[in-house]
């Protein structure tokens, strides 16, 4: 018996289709009638992205019409950009014989590099062949204390007159500075691979969201133009501290959005990410945003908190990281403007009610993507017991995260590439370490005799008010424990304080609706 009763639908003529029959001349009839023309039918596939020889040509922007359209990402599926990937590693897979590359300071209108403090900036997914430590890629300057009060005092001064363009001379600068961004993906994936050791897949993401950042804030700026009445100006001086495990976007977010406002910006960016700021700061300069307006220091954090956070011509600071530090910048200074978002220990919820297949691709996505180095990775897992214990689940979940290809972003089979930096304090202990009642149903393993490489891990028999459950461990380690049902889960979840992120696995809108009423955390 043939599937539907409509008329239209292939299915219902598919069990006796023969050529020349009514039913024949009817489905022939029905697919030209698609057509608006017979020889309109493409010969060519619809997918053409290529990123070797597309052209980032000046194109309509949101600012003037109004209208804005996220940045594309880039399609691997295509031959052609498989092979722009292999140009990226050629250029940025750096070898042992290869000089460091010179990142300067820059601040007050000049790059400063000879007569600093240098720190080295290392691969994490290759070891020199001779000294077996991480492969050096770059030497970066370290700002000294004065550098830090001089930058200030240009940022203040504004000789670059940039406070004083109005809101579409402005967005007429960022508008080549998003353009420049969009030339520089290949080089902002090769850094970011070379620095932090972020596979191609996840930091391309990261420069199309940079480019929307670009693009997006002078709209929101068009947009207090045209309210009547309103005076507004951008505070001053704004200090942004980014992170090292998004090293693209969001630092481009911070400096895009004080720049959009009018604000001169010290850029602090994270130590272990110095390479992929450096590369994204000279899309700005190149753009035309002056070396006064945008100062790049980086130095230690202990400096940038003494001298950055605290002075008293620093009209507010952006900061992403821990949670430690924005509250350090606040008691600092309790009448500074501090913009904060930081991590927590973030919980995914999977009911009886839910998709389970979906919800073990999306749990393993969020817990092991970046290799759980992203502050709203689900490091807490938390099941209703009838999927807790439900063995097929359990294998399902084990087999997808063993699946997950873990290595050098320089081999495009990995998915994810590696820590950062080698585990230590609680990271280190929840990799190797079980608490009361805890068991490995995937134990975690160091890969290639290299700290920074790590598989994946699930613990089950996570007790409420353990380490596992209340500590944010920053690391490919998920933690999985029973509730008797979704009231019982959200008080699990809450009692860890702040989560930045939540998530819910149920098809049930009620439970959607309860969870979103009750659960505590930055985004749901």
């Amino acid at each position: 018996m043939c599937s539907s009763d409509l008329e239209e639908n292939f299915l219902r003529h598919a069990c006796h289709l023969e050529p020349e029959t009514p039913a024949w001349d009817y489905l022939k009839t029905q697919f030209l009638r698609s057509l608006v023309h017979e020889d309109q039918t493409a010969d060519r596939p619809f997918r053409t992205q290529n990123r070797n020889t597309e052209e980032c040509s000046e194109r309509a922007s949101p600012y003037f019409t109004g209208r804005f359209r996220n940045e594309p990402d880039t399609d691997w599926s295509l031959a052609a950009n498989r092979v722009w990937a292999e140009s990226i590693r050629e250029k940025w897979m750096k070898k042992p014989s290869d000089a460091p590359i010179k990142i300067p300071l820059v601040f007050s209108g000049r790059d400063v590099f000879p007569g600093r403090r240098t720190v080295t900036l290392t691969d994490p997914s290759q070891r020199d062949p001779e000294s077996g430590a991480p492969l050096v890629v770059a030497l970066c300057a370290q700002a000294r204390e004065k550098d830090l009060q001089d930058a200030v005092a240009t940022a203040k001064a504004d000789p670059d007159g940039w406070r004083g363009l109005t809101p579409a001379q402005r967005h007429d600068v960022m508008r080549k500075a998003a353009m420049e961004i969009r030339k520089a993906r290949g080089d902002l994936i090769g850094a970011a691979a070379a620095n932090t050791g972020k596979v191609f897949y996840e930091s391309d993401p990261e420069v199309s969201e940079a480019i929307d950042f670009v693009e997006y804030y002078p709209l929101s700026v068009h947009a207090l133009d045209e309210l009547n009445g309103l005076k507004y100006r951008g505070r001053g001086v704004g200090m942004v501290l980014s992170p090292w495990n998004f090293p693209i976007a969001i630092p481009c977010c911070g400096i895009a959005a004080s720049l959009a406002a009018g604000n001169t910006v010290i850029f602090k960016p994270a130590s272990a990410a110095v390479l992929t700021a450096w590369v994204l700061c000279q899309c700005f300069w190149r753009a035309g945003i002056g070396k006064n307006t945008l100062q790049f220091l980086p130095c230690p954090g202990t400096t940038a908190g003494k001298i950055l956070t605290t002075h008293p011509d620093v009209d507010y600071v952006i900061l992403t990281g821990g949670t430690e530090t924005g509250l350090e910048i606040q008691k600092a200074r309790p009448d500074g403007l501090l913009a904060a978002e930081t991590g927590g220990k973030n919980a995914t919820i999977i009911t009886a009610m839910s998709d389970r297949d979906q919800a073990i691709k999306n749990v393993v996505h969020s817990a092991f993507g970046h290799l759980g180095q992203k502050c709203s990775a689900t490091s807490l897992l938390i099941l209703e017991e009838e999927v807790y214990w439900d063995k097929k689940f359990k294998r399902q979940l084990v087999d997808a995260a063993t699946s997950l290809p873990v290595g050098s972003p320089w081999d495009f089979l990995h998915k994810t590439g590696p820590l950062t930096h080698p585990p230590s304090g609680d990271l280190k202990r929840a990799l190797t370490e079980l608490d009361d009642g805890e068991e490995w149903v995937l134990k975690p393993e160091m890969k290639e005799d290299n700290p920074h490489l790590w598989t994946p891990g699930i613990k089950y028999g996570v007790r409420p008010g353990s380490r596992s459950h209340m500590t944010e461990f920053f690391g490919p380690v998920l933690s999985v424990l029973p509730a008797k049902d979704l009231a019982q889960a959200i008080e699990i979840a809450n009692k860890t304080g702040y989560g930045l992120t939540s998530g819910l696995e149920s098809l049930d809108e009620r439970e959607q609706d309860y969870w979103q009423r009750h659960i505590k955390a930055g985004n749901l």
